[in-house]
C-alpha cells in the first residue's frame, strides 16, 4: 500500500516537471523566434532583394566598403581627366614635325609666284628670264623674247654638247668649252668659254679640282664605276706590267656584279697591291641635278662602305659623268671632308660603247701633244679590263709617259691619300646591298 502511494507520488512529480520543460522550451523557441523574425526577416515588401533593385544608384554611398575603394572613385577621375590630355600630353608636336621635313623636299608649288628679273636682276640656279621679266625653265621663260643678260634662253643639254651650234645650255652649273661640250676644267670654264651656254668662271673657295697631271712625263690611269669581277683581270696586267692605278669606286649601281660588298675581295687587293682608291659616290647620281641632302648622302653611304671593307676613306673624289662641280652644296660638303675632285683630260668613251679601236684612237689622240694627262676608262666594262687597259699601258710606255697614279701624278704623298692607316674589315651580315639604298633621286 505504501510502495504504491509513493509510486504515484513519483509519477505526479515527473509528470509536473515534464510539463513544465515542456512549458519552458516552447516559450523560449517562440521568443527566439520572435526575434529571429524581427530582426531577420522583415516584411515582403523591404526585403533585401526590392531594395536591391530600387537603391541600386545609391549604393556606393550607402555601402561603407564600396564608398571608401577606388574602385567607384577611380573611374570617375579618369574620365574627368581625359579630355585634358590631348591639350597637355608633350608628345603632340612630334606629330607635326614629318609634316614640314616632307614638304621641303617637294618641287616647288606651282602657286609660288615667279621672280622677278631684269634691270640687274639675274634668275638664280640658272633659269630664263623670260620677255615678261620673270625665272623660270618652260619654253614660255626660255623661247621667244628671252632676255640673255639676266638668265639662259636654251634648253638645257642632253648629250653634253652645247653652244651656239645646238642652241643648248649646260646642266648642273657646267662650263660650255669653245668646243662646245660641258664640263667643269679650266679647259671648259676658262678663257675661252661660251656666255650664255653655262657656267663661265672660276671659284676661289680652296677646292682643288684636278683636270691633268704636273709631274713631267707622268700619264694618270683612272678606271671608275667598279670594282666588279673583271676587274681582276685588269689587277693582274697592271701587276706584270708593275704599274700603279687610281680607281674611283661606286657603291652600288643597281645592276648584278655592281655592290661593293660583293667585290670587297677585289677592292682589298687593289688598295694591298699599291693602286689608289678613290670615291665615285654611292649610286652615281648626277650631282648637279640632286638636293644637297641626296648630296650628303650618296658621299656618306659611301664612306660607311670604305670603313667597313678598308677601314678608312679616302681624300680623293670624281663626280659622276664629271658634273656637278660648280655646284655651291657639292663643293661646301666635299670641302669640309677634305677631298680633291679629280676630272680629265683625256676620255677614252668606253662607257659610250665606242668600240675598242675607237677607245684606242682617242686614247693617243689625247697623249700625242706630249703633255701630261690624266685618262678615263671604266673597269667594269670587259673589253677596257681585258684590252684597252693593255694598250694604254704599252702605248705610255711607247712614248716616254711613265703611268701613275693621280696622287702621284701631281706630286702628293701617299700619307695624304686616306684619312687614317687601313684595317681590313671582315665580312658579316651588314655587307650587302639592297634596291632601297639606290633612292630615288629627288632632283632639284
Amino acid at each position: 500500500m505504501i510502495k504504491s502511494k509513493y509510486f504515484i507520488l513519483l509519477f505526479t512529480i515527473l509528470t509536473l516537471l515534464n510539463i513544465s520543460t515542456t512549458f519552458a522550451n516552447k516559450y523560449k523557441y517562440t521568443v527566439t523566434y520572435t526575434k529571429t523574425v524581427t530582426s531577420i526577416c522583415p516584411p515582403k515588401s523591404t526585403r533585401i532583394p526590392k531594395k536591391l533593385k530600387t537603391s541600386c544608384p545609391l549604393k556606393p554611398t550607402t555601402t561603407p566598403k564600396a564608398s571608401k575603394t577606388p574602385k567607384y572613385t577611380t573611374p570617375k577621375k579618369l574620365k574627368t581627366s581625359c579630355p585634358l590630355k590631348p591639350t597637355t600630353t608633350p608628345k603632340t608636336p612630334k606629330y607635326t614635325t614629318p609634316k614640314k621635313l616632307k614638304t621641303s623636299y617637294l618641287p616647288k608649288s606651282t602657286s609660288t609666284p615667279p621672280i622677278k628679273c631684269g634691270s640687274n636682276n639675274k634668275c638664280p640656279d640658272n633659269s630664263c628670264c623670260s620677255k615678261d621679266g620673270l625665272c623660270g625653265n618652260d619654253v614660255s621663260f626660255c623661247g621667244v623674247g628671252c632676255q640673255p643678260n639676266f638668265g639662259r634662253c636654251f634648253p638645257f643639254s642632253t648629250d653634253a654638247t652645247c653652244g651656239a651650234t645646238t642652241n643648248t645650255t649646260c646642266p648642273s652649273n657646267d662650263c660650255c668649252s669653245q668646243t662646245g661640250f660641258c664640263g667643269s676644267t679650266s679647259q671648259h670654264c676658262v678663257p675661252n668659254c661660251q656666255v650664255g651656254y653655262g657656267f663661265c668662271g672660276t671659284f676661289n673657295d680652296g677646292l682643288d679640282v684636278i683636270s691633268t697631271c704636273t709631274i713631267k712625263n707622268s700619264i694618270a690611269l683612272t678606271y671608275d664605276d667598279g670594282p666588279r669581277a673583271v676587274t681582276n683581270i685588269l689587277l693582274d696586267k697592271l701587276k706584270s706590267n708593275n704599274i700603279k692605278a687610281t680607281f674611283f669606286v661606286n657603291g652600288n649601281l643597281g645592276v648584278n656584279g655592281s655592290c661593293i660588298y660583293d667585290n670587297a675581295e677585289t677592292l682589298q687587293r687593289a688598295f694591298a697591291e699599291g693602286h689608289q682608291i678613290a670615291a665615285h659616290t654611292w649610286s652615281h647620281p648626277n650631282l648637279g641635278l640632286i638636293s644637297k641632302e641626296e648630296i650628303i648622302y650618296q658621299i656618306d653611304y659611301l664612306e660607311v662602305a670604305f670603313k667597313k671593307i678598308l677601314g678608312t676613306v679616302p681624300k680623293y673624289f670624281r663626280p659622276p659623268f664629271g658634273t656637278g662641280v660648280n655646284v655651291v652644296a657639292l663643293r661646301e660638303e666635299l670641302k669640309k671632308r677634305g677631298y680633291k675632285v679629280i676630272l680629265w683630260d683625256i676620255d677614252t668613251r668606253d662607257w659610250a660603247s665606242a668600240s675598242v679601236k675607237d677607245s684606242m684612237d682617242l686614247f693617243m689622240k689625247g697623249i700625242s701633244d706630249g703633255s701630261t694627262h690624266i685618262s678615263l676608262s671604266h673597269d667594269r666594262i670587259e673589253s677596257t679590263s681585258k684590252e684597252l687597259a693593255e694598250f694604254e699601258i704599252s702605248f705610255s710606255l711607247k712614248k716616254s709617259f711613265k703611268p701613275m697614279t693621280v696622287a702621284d701624278c701631281i706630286g702628293d704623298s701617299k700619307d695624304n691619300w686616306y684619312h687614317n692607316p687601313p684595317k681590313f674589315g671582315k665580312r658579316d651580315d651588314t655587307w650587302q646591298c639592297t634596291k632601297e639604298d639606290l633612292h630615288e633621286v629627288p632632283k632639284i
